[in-house]
Order: C-alpha cells, then sequence, then structure tokens
C-alpha cells in the first residue's frame, strides 16, 4: 500500500521513478494480462505495454483510490489496451482476408465473451454451485425465482447464497 501511494505520488511528480516503480512492481502482471487479452498479436504485446505504462502517466490523476485499489486500476488499464489493440488488428487482419462484403464480427459478441471470461475468473474461488448461480444471475440474467427453482432453493436462499458470496469475493479483494 505504501509503496502504491509513493508510485502514484513520483508520477503526479512526474518523476520517471513512479514508471520503473510501476515496471518493478506491475510489470510482469500487467504483461500477463495483456497477453491473456491479446492472444494472436504477440508481435505487437510491447507496444501494448508502453501505451499502458504511457495511459498510467497520462491519467494518473483519474486514479481514485476509493473506487479500486493502483494494482487494479493498472490492471484494467491493460486489459483495455490489450482489447483495443485486437480490435484495431482485427480489423486489420480482417481487411487483408476477407472481400469487403464480409462484416467483421460483432463487437458485442466478443465483449460478452470477455467479460463472461473475466467474471468467471472474478468467481473461481466460490463453489461450482455459486458460480453457476452467479452466472446465471450476472450474466445470463436470468429472472432470481428461475434460478432458485434451478437451484431447488428458495428465493431468501439465493439472495442469502448470493450475500455470502459477494462477502468472500469482498474479502479476496480487500487482501490483494
Amino acid at each position: 500500500m505504501f509503496k502504491d501511494f509513493w508510485t502514484i505520488q513520483q508520477i503526479k511528480g512526474r518523476k520517471e521513478s513512479g514508471i520503473r516503480a510501476v515496471i518493478d512492481h506491475y510489470g510482469g502482471l500487467l504483461m500477463a494480462v495483456i497477453r491473456r487479452h491479446s492472444h494472436g498479436y504477440e508481435a505487437d504485446q510491447e507496444e501494448c505495454f508502453n501505451d499502458t505504462l504511457l495511459a498510467i502517466w497520462d491519467h494518473i490523476f483519474d486514479y481514485d483510490p476509493k473506487k479500486s485499489s493502483f494494482k487494479n486500476w493498472v490492471c484494467a488499464i491493460a486489459r483495455y489496451k490489450a482489447l483495443n489493440l485486437v480490435r484495431a488488428k482485427g480489423r486489420t487482419k480482417q481487411e487483408e482476408a476477407y472481400d469487403d462484403h464480409y462484416s467483421p464480427p460483432d463487437k458485442g459478441i466478443l465483449d460478452q465473451l470477455i467479460l463472461k471470461e473475466d467474471l468467471q475468473d472474478l468467481i473461481a474461488s466460490l463453489s461450482e454451485e455459486d458460480q453457476a448461480i452467479f452466472l446465471a444471475l450476472f450474466y445470463e440474467g436470468q429472472e432470481v425465482n428461475e434460478v432458485a427453482r434451478a437451484h431447488q432453493l428458495s428465493p431468501n436462499a439465493l439472495y442469502q447464497r448470493v450475500h455470502r458470496g459477494r462477502e468472500k469475493l469482498k474479502g479476496e479483494r480487500d487482501h490483494d
């Protein structure tokens, strides 16, 4: 926590040591996020990493410690930069590979797949049944009564499981 505070202050003061600290503390994590979300674009991942660092530098005053940890904030930037890379390069690859009468894949479908993958990563620490409940409610948008029936629970019991699951996830996030 203290290292993040120092790093943030260094970047706000426009000192290169702040970015070096981000690289030292989170460089491996940022590259892992970039690799995960830009698989197939390995040649562009280093540039994406540099774009991530530049975005951290340019937007450091937008960081709000009340909304998320610094670690989560920089990872979110890396994720968005990687997704932007895939979208931009994906269009270029498609233009080269297909005639003009083919349309690019639906952006909404790509976003939905990424959302589901991120949600599955987030809830991985929950039991399989709780994971299924969270996906049904928060990804598929099913009604509470429908999910409760499918899992042979009363709606009240379902709400309690969701509450306990959220508390567990919140506790894990606070320990990061």
